[in-house]
């Protein structure tokens, strides 16, 4: 009987009309991120559109997406946008399934240890207080800070340190740097073509592809030179681990490649779009940057945050939390469902190509009070962690989420240490979603030294 009253409860995904021909392509193309969100009829947890005669479906409730990242995360693979990443990454971690993922997600995770992410803290300090100090120039000369390019540049040297314990000089890598910056967009294109053309065809988009993931592959093994030739080295980065991890050669040099590929572009483009997103809205909400300040001169007065500090500075991790939630680089995960299945009462047939939206869980009413505000305050005391997934949920939740939450604290509080800052403008920036949800244009901010 049981059986007999779950099916009568079974229904089809509810269809969002689109064009004749195209579909929903034309609205998707607009803003992606809203469409996935609020494309479907209100209280639905799943809705279907058409990408020309392509059936696709929009997940935009919670529980839904706990059955497709962990219930039932054996029918569920990833999407076919994962498969074209390989352009870039190649067999890294991000676009693998089944046992070689398993093998690969051990081998990476030996880096991923409190050993080294105290180490990575302590490496960041000096990286930080290069940064401040051309921060001083721009704020003594009166000069406005582009917090995207900033960003980008202070994550790109972050991780360089991370996987190699080197300095990298942008300006002299200045190809690498611009290489690490298009493969988003490179990936972004060859998602969005609809041709798609194999990687050995050299149009103009696969030429470009080639020549960025070059420039990043020269990058790492004229490092890893350096390394294997001094192995009294006295580092334990990321690479020293995969090193150590591979003394067996179980992993060969290329598939070595493509994990380090794999984590600059993966890890660069989202942390610095996160950390821009938090600066953006401390700037623009100087009621919730006083309380931050204030955590930070109680906490650590002048002195540089130590390792000690992460699990202290808890209103600085809650504007992250904040910014990633409103703002969630990954903003859209998809899966395809093996077979057929029922999820939260809808049916979904085999092949169904599932959208989940994260920006539209974690904006939602139906899990956030105010969801359009920024109010780190809500971290306090109970809230609702299935809905909130900006590293997503199960097995293949980001790796680096850990190191990226601690470099991002770290950077915050050091930043808040020296300086206040300000909108240049009042004009809200809207999010470009290409690959990760970038803003949609320039964010220059201006500074204020808070030693005067």
């Amino acid at each position: 009987m049981a059986d007999t009253a779950e099916q009568t409860t079974e229904r089809d995904i509810p269809q969002v009309k689109g064009h004749w021909f195209y579909g929903s392509l034309r609205d998707i193309t607009k803003a992606p991120q809203n469409f996935f969100a609020k494309a479907g009829p209100k209280g639905e947890g799943l809705f279907q559109f058409n990408i020309f005669h392509k059936k696709m479906v929009s997940v935009v409730d919670a529980d839904c997406a706990a059955h497709i990242f962990k219930t039932n995360s054996q029918n569920y693979v990833r999407g076919p946008q994962f498969k074209k990443l390989q352009a870039i990454l190649g067999s890294g971690l991000i676009c693998l399934e089944g046992e070689l993922w398993k093998m690969h997600r051990k081998f990476v995770a030996s880096a991923f240890k409190p050993d080294f992410l105290k180490y990575s803290l302590s490496q960041n300090i000096e990286l930080i207080h290069s940064l401040l100090g051309k921060w001083t120039e721009h704020e003594q000369n009166d000069e406005p800070v582009e917090l995207v390019d900033q960003m980008r540049r202070f994550t790109l040297s972050v991780i360089v340190r991370g996987l190699f314990s080197t300095d990298i000089d942008l300006e002299k890598n200045q190809q690498l740097y611009q290489s690490i910056v298009d493969a988003n967009d490179l990936i972004f294109r060859k998602n969005v073509s609809l041709i798609s053309f194999p990687s050995w065809i050299p149009t103009p988009l696969n030429l470009k592809i080639a020549h960025a993931r070059k420039e990043i592959d020269k990058f790492s093994l004229d490092q890893m030179s350096i390394k294997q030739s001094n192995p009294d080295r006295d580092s334990n980065d990321i690479v020293d681990y995969f090193l150590a991890s591979n003394l067996d050669g179980e992993f060969s040099l290329n598939e070595l490649l493509d994990e380090i590929r794999t984590l600059f572009v993966a890890g660069f483009e989202t942390t610095a779009t996160s950390l821009t997103w938090a600066l953006y809205l401390l700037a623009r909400n100087p009621d919730v940057a006083e309380r931050w300040i204030q955590e930070l001169d109680e906490v650590l007065g002048e002195r540089d945050p130590a390792w000690e500090d992460i699990a202290r500075l808890k209103y600085t991790e809650n504007v992250i939390r904040e910014s990633l939630r409103l703002y969630p680089p990954a903003y859209n995960l998809s899966r395809i469902s093996l077979r057929d299945d029922v999820n939260q009462g809808y049916k979904v047939p085999a092949g169904s190509a599932e959208n989940v939206s994260v920006y539209g869980i974690q904006r939602s009413d139906k899990y956030w009070k105010n969801p359009e505000q920024f109010q780190p305050e809500r971290f306090e005391g109970d809230w609702p962690q299935h809905a909130y997934l900006p590293f997503g949920m199960g097995k293949h939740s980001c790796i680096g989420s850990r190191f990226s939450n601690i470099e991002s604290i770290l950077i915050l509080a050091s930043i808040g240490q020296r300086f206040t800052f300000s909108m240049l403008d009042s004009e809200e920036v809207l999010p470009n979603a290409q690959v990760t949800l970038l803003p949609g244009r320039k964010i220059l901010v201006k500074l204020k030294s808070r030693a005067e």
